[in-house]
């Protein structure tokens, strides 16, 4: 599990040039941060039986430019509730331009209020 100095899991990889500017590298793989924040969440006790991933986006890589994420608890249409993981993207891309993107989600069968939990974990773990 990779955490930065902020306590969040990396989105993107950044380094440092000699004369001290920073330049973006790479986007980081979908499955790369699902894994890092999946072994966050079970260090906090938050992923236990009866919470599951759905995730079709793992080799996707995290979109760039980025506005920011959003984690939140929704009831499911017929049993269970989500979490979802979203980005607002900066609005080069046409298609997604000013809407959220889907990354991942996370299905409870434990209640609401431990998807609420769940959700404010990946919020502080992602740096929303």
């Amino acid at each position: 599990m990779f955490i930065n100095n902020e306590g969040t899991i990396p989105l993107e990889e950044w380094e440092e040039e000699e004369n001290g500017y920073v330049y973006y590298v790479r986007s980081r793989l979908l499955r790369e941060i699902r894994d890092d924040l999946s072994k966050a969440l079970e260090k906090e006790g938050l992923l236990e039986e009866g919470v599951y991933y759905h995730s079709q986006r793992g080799n996707e890589t995290f979109p760039h430019p980025w506005r920011s994420i959003a984690c939140f608890a929704v009831t499911g249409t017929n049993e269970g509730h989500y979490v979802h993981v979203e980005v607002f993207l900066d609005g080069v891309d046409t298609k997604w331009e000013h809407k959220a993107k889907l990354l991942f989600s996370i299905k409870t069968f434990l209640g609401f209020e431990k998807a609420q939990h769940i959700a404010a974990a990946c919020t502080r773990l992602l740096g929303a």
